[in-house]
């Protein structure tokens, strides 16, 4: 819905492997999901609010009216590949890592950019 946020950061949006998923909040009230997780690379010109030292960029995106929810596993780290695929009227995504057999998937409407921030990861 608000892709602009994003190419304002970024020149080339790469796709969404390997990304370290930090939560998946369900809503009831609108049938919602929230993911939130942090982008593979960080942009080459970021905003000049953000603090030189910053690193990483998190993100949390808002699935709108969502339909046929299934979720299989959890750990306290989780690297995921997230697709989301066009299938007609409505949008597919999957949130999936075999080798630690998690997959979450679902049908939504639409979907919207809720938030974009930036921190210093550290090499802990």
């Amino acid at each position: 819905m608000n892709p602009q946020s994003l190419e304002n950061l970024y020149e080339q949006i790469s796709d969404l492997e390997s990304v370290n998923l930090f939560s998946v909040d369900l809503i009831r009230e609108g049938s919602i999901i929230q993911i939130k997780f942090d982008l593979p690379h960080f942009p080459e010109c970021p905003p000049k609010k953000w603090h030189e030292d910053f690193n990483t960029v998190q993100i949390k995106l808002a699935f709108l009216s969502i339909s046929d929810f299934k979720a299989k596993g959890w750990q306290s780290n989780m690297i995921v590949n997230i697709s989301i695929e066009k299938r007609e009227d409505l949008i597919k995504v999957i949130l999936s890592n075999p080798t630690i057999d998690l997959s979450f998937s679902f049908l939504c409407e639409n979907f919207r950019i809720d938030n974009i921030s930036a921190y210093q990861k550290g090499d802990c």
